[in-house]
């Protein structure tokens, strides 16, 4: 996705939205706060970040659509 596109400035805005927020948090609870790939979270030193498996439902997401991973897993 091009940076300048509205598009992608919409996404960024979502990301940045109590909305997004939320769900993060709650994926972020589900996963036990740990990276689904490598196990790995906080307490060794990784930041972790929620990964779309899948973009069709953007703005909409279900939990099965989104994935926790640290760093390392989600270049």
């Amino acid at each position: 996705m091009d940076k300048s596109s509205p598009e992608y400035k919409k996404y960024q805005s979502y990301l940045l939205s109590p909305e997004w927020a939320a769900k993060r948090q709650k994926k972020l609870r589900q996963a036990g706060k740990k990276c689904q790939y490598c196990g790995r979270g906080k307490r060794q030193g990784v930041r972790l970040q929620v990964h779309h498996l899948t973009y069709s439902n953007l703005y909409n997401e279900k939990m099965k659509d989104l994935a926790i991973a640290c760093e390392d897993c989600h270049p």
